[in-house]
């Protein structure tokens, strides 16, 4: 099975793979952690933002790693893009089977024409896709 576990930098994300790590995966299993860099007012991301959310990708490869060892094949990629079609487009080129997202349910009132990355992706993933929903002090404080 091959998963694609979307990822921002902000410390929810670290919610997300905390839920990863309790689970039990079956042998096999391939789990990629996407992080997305948007272009920050051209095609470039700005260097040093980049860098810092390559760090912070890198570490929680590592950290992942650490907690579930040799259990499984894990690896971390960084794409410049706009967050929910960069997703889906990796998620598409990747073969994924499972795409998972965390949604922390900040993004205020809905209207048709505005979404959340999570609900454009839910919307049109290429798999199946689970959007975990991150109820921590974290989230009820911020």
């Amino acid at each position: 099975m091959r998963i694609l576990i979307a990822v921002d930098s902000s410390p929810f994300a670290n919610d997300l793979l905390d839920e990863m790590a309790r689970r039990r995966w079956p042998a096999q299993t391939e789990l990629c952690l996407l992080s997305i860099v948007e272009p920050a007012g051209g095609p470039e991301p700005d260097r040093e933002y980049f860098h810092q959310v390559k760090i912070i990708l890198e570490d929680r490869v590592n950290r992942l790693i650490e907690r579930l060892p040799g259990q499984l094949k894990i690896t971390g990629e960084l794409i410049v893009g706009v967050a929910a079609p960069s997703i889906l487009k990796e998620a598409i080129r990747w073969n994924a089977d499972l795409l998972i997202i965390g949604s922390h349910g900040d993004t205020g009132a809905r209207r048709e024409s505005l979404g959340s990355v999570a609900a454009a992706i839910v919307n049109d993933a290429p798999c199946s896709v689970e959007v975990v929903k991150l109820h921590t002090k974290r989230a009820q404080t911020a």
